[in-house]
């Protein structure tokens, strides 16, 4: 799928099917983790692939009934002591995080996945089911299946001259 095309087609996925995902596409969307990129290389993530009955747990994290369809919930984690800083003290981890997760989210894309962007989450209740250690704070759950049909929105996009700003 060339690059363009693998942009239109995704989506934010709001429902999906009772359907596993293939262990080789888990893979595949792990290697683009893998390779995202982040500041000054410091990889200060983790990502984790929830499934099954700790998948289930994570229903309480964030109510809506389309999530609890999804098989797959990747929890996108930072390391706080390992993130990079900037002269002025701006902390760039939630910056890495989102470009690791948006790397899992193309590649899903590009697989036929689905996937949605979960931020209004309940991190404690994240942060209990994992068993997550002091310093590692879930950031982001994105929900992975194959869509159902009709279960996005239509994409509504500001022109390019309301975006755009050149100096």
């Amino acid at each position: 799928m060339e690059y363009f095309e693998l942009l239109e087609r995704r989506f934010s996925v709001r429902g999906y099917l009772d359907k596993e995902v293939k262990q080789s596409d888990l893979e595949k969307v792990c290697e683009a983790v893998r390779l995202a990129p982040t500041a000054k290389n410091a990889q200060p993530f983790h990502l984790w692939i929830v499934q099954g009955e700790k998948r289930n747990a994570l229903n309480r994290a964030y109510g809506a009934s389309w999530f609890a369809e999804a098989p797959v919930v990747l929890v996108f984690t930072g390391l706080k002591r390992e993130g990079w800083l900037r002269c002025d003290g701006t902390s760039y981890l939630m910056c890495d995080v989102a470009i690791v997760a948006d790397h899992a989210v193309l590649a899903a894309t590009a697989l036929g996945l689905g996937t949605c962007w979960v931020a209004a989450f309940d991190v404690g209740a994240v942060a209990e089911v994992l068993n997550l250690p002091d310093g590692e704070e879930p950031l982001l759950l994105i929900p992975l299946g194959y869509p159902k049909p009709g279960s996005t929105r239509p994409r509504v996009r500001k022109g390019m001259e309301q975006l755009i700003r050149r100096a």
